[in-house]
């Protein structure tokens, strides 16, 4: 990662680059001739960042407003008064809320900047929960509250965020357990009894919650029918207005949804795990009567037997009246379910998943078990539907699947790289059935060259050499690790390079802190070529809980 010295030096040899004047070609000898003197252009002076259009600077801010990149826009917007002027809506659109703040905070001249607030700050008493309040007022145009710490009394903050109608978006992440942590009021549908005119909401919960739950000892079902009451009073509430809508499936009203009209939304993702069957019935009731969906994610986990419900229903069953789909993400689906009879000629994104991930499941450590059933689909069952599937669009391809034999496969990889012309992110997690199976990756390499417009691509080939997940901290990683940084991720590189457009490969290493991506970039970058941060911001997914 560049500083942000770095940083802003890149942006001035790219922008700032001065011109030479061109070359006059001279007068071949036999062609001279008295002429007058050609006058000489006017040298302009160098391009400053003050003159460029206002355009070029927020497109060089956009790629500065993440939060690992906020020094080196400040560092910006610090250059000039005309700086800050530009440079501060973007500097100041995303606030944290992480300690308790007096009387002047935020500085007034930007809190009317402010338009998102992550709340950081675990809120355990009534007077944080106030303190909070009287800091959300003071920012008059913040419209997405995303909130990352649980926090006290939740009926109080819910009800003032919902009276702020600049305020259109919510989201509780993993660690935000309120919902969980407090029993809803009794007049629950009493105090909420409006529509909710929200347009984002966004429940997020730990994809380990359950075993959590057990390490510490909590009853499990005395959370999720807290978490049920709440969901239940909110949700239905905000049919008229929703665009974008996470849910766990768990404590989810989809029965109760399936039977309200959803005009506005979009976006829909569920996740969790199935706590019944009657959930299994429901949800396919639900995704009909939400038809003008344009990204739609199912990852449900299961429990006991390694069934796959369906989503939509057999095949046979009359298809449904989803259209127009850009996005679809399916955890172990079944290959005959009539999701894939939907109308994918608009579809950029499609991925036939694992939920959790297939390889926690693979650890050397018999403690640490996910206790999820792993229903993974064959390769053979990957190609069969994409097959059913017309996908003129595909730009963007996540597949996971198990190979029963070395080449199985071979005809899955053939059928991608020649079915999707506009294919430019594949990701693959292919995983051996035979473990003794010793992994040819060069030629899986070879068969991807086919596809011309890959620009990255993503590979989990499950290495018949690879120490694999959850290995002590005390474990000599330095054998593997020197195989794959040195030999497979360039060889594996090196032979991709035969697509045009490629810009890296990602190989997922276990590292003792989590499963991370390693990026390996081509040839026609600068150094590094190897890029590996270990500050979590390439884990694939979260570590199990577990204890020895």
């Amino acid at each position: 990662m560049r500083s942000a010295k770095k940083k802003l030096t890149y942006f001035l040899c790219l922008i700032l680059r001065r011109k030479r004047p061109a070359q006059t070609p001279e007068t071949p000898p036999e062609e001279k001739h008295e002429v007058a003197p050609t006058p000489q252009p006017c040298r302009q002076p160098p391009p400053t960042f003050d003159s460029l259009n206002l355009d070029v600077l927020r497109e060089i801010a956009s790629v500065l407003r993440d939060e690992r990149e906020k020094a080196a826009l400040a560092a910006l917007a610090s250059c000039s008064r005309a700086l800050r002027r530009s440079l501060s809506p973007v500097l100041f659109y995303h606030a944290r809320y992480l300690t308790g703040y007096d009387q002047d905070d935020p500085p007034e001249a930007i809190r009317h900047l402010v338009r998102h607030i992550r709340v950081k700050l675990r809120m355990e008493n009534i007077g944080d929960v106030q303190l909070f309040m009287t800091v959300l007022g003071r920012l008059p145009n913040v419209s997405a509250i995303v909130f990352e710490a649980s926090f006290y009394t939740p009926i109080d903050i819910i009800k003032y965020c919902f009276a702020r109608p600049q305020i259109t978006s919510i989201a509780f992440d993993c660690c935000a357990t309120a919902l969980t942590g407090y029993e809803p009021p009794v007049a629950l549908n009493t105090i909420i009894s409006t529509q909710i005119p929200l347009t984002s909401f966004s429940y997020v919960m730990d994809i380990w919650r359950e075993q959590s739950w057990r390490l510490g000892r909590n009853r499990s079902d005395k959370l999720c029918l807290r978490e049920e009451k709440w969901l239940s009073a909110l949700v239905p509430r905000m049919a008229n207005t929703i665009q974008k809508l996470t849910l766990p499936m768990e404590t989810s009203p989809i029965l109760a949804m399936a039977h309200l009209s959803w005009p506005a939304l979009q976006e829909l993702s569920i996740h969790g795990r199935y706590f019944s069957e009657k959930q299994k019935e429901a949800l396919p009731l639900f995704l009909s009567s939400v038809p003008q969906l344009r990204k739609l994610s199912i990852t449900i986990s299961r429990l006991g037997p390694t069934t796959r419900p369906y989503i939509l229903g057999p095949s046979t069953a009359s298809h449904t009246t989803i259209s127009g789909l850009r996005s679809l993400t399916v955890a172990y689906p079944k290959p005959d379910d009539n999701i894939f009879s939907i109308d994918a000629t608009h579809l950029s994104h499609l991925s036939l998943r694992d939920h959790p991930r297939y390889y926690h499941d693979c650890a050397h450590k018999p403690v640490v078990t996910t206790s999820f059933a792993r229903p993974i689909l064959r390769s053979a069952e990957c190609l069969s539907i994409l097959r059913r599937m017309d996908m003129p669009e595909l730009s963007s391809l996540e597949l996971v699947y198990l190979a029963d034999t070395a080449g199985c496969d071979d005809e899955l990889l053939s059928y991608v790289t020649q079915a999707f012309p506009h294919l430019s992110h594949l990701e693959l997690h292919r995983y051996r059935a035979n473990r003794e199976e010793v992994v040819d990756y060069a030629h899986i390499a070879e068969l991807l060259t086919a596809a011309r417009g890959l620009r990255s691509v993503r590979l989990n080939l499950d290495f018949h050499n690879d120490h694999g997940p959850y290995r002590h901290r005390g474990f000599d990683y330095s054998i593997w690790q020197s195989t794959f940084r040195e030999q497979c991720g360039p060889e594996i590189v090196e032979i991709l390079e035969a697509c045009p457009w490629l810009e890296y490969v990602e190989l997922l290493y276990h590292a003792y802190n989590g499963s991370r991506w390693t990026k390996f970039r081509t040839s026609r970058y600068p150094e590094p070529r190897i890029v590996d941060p270990d500050d979590g911001s390439t884990v694939d997914e979260v570590s199990l809980p577990y204890t020895l």
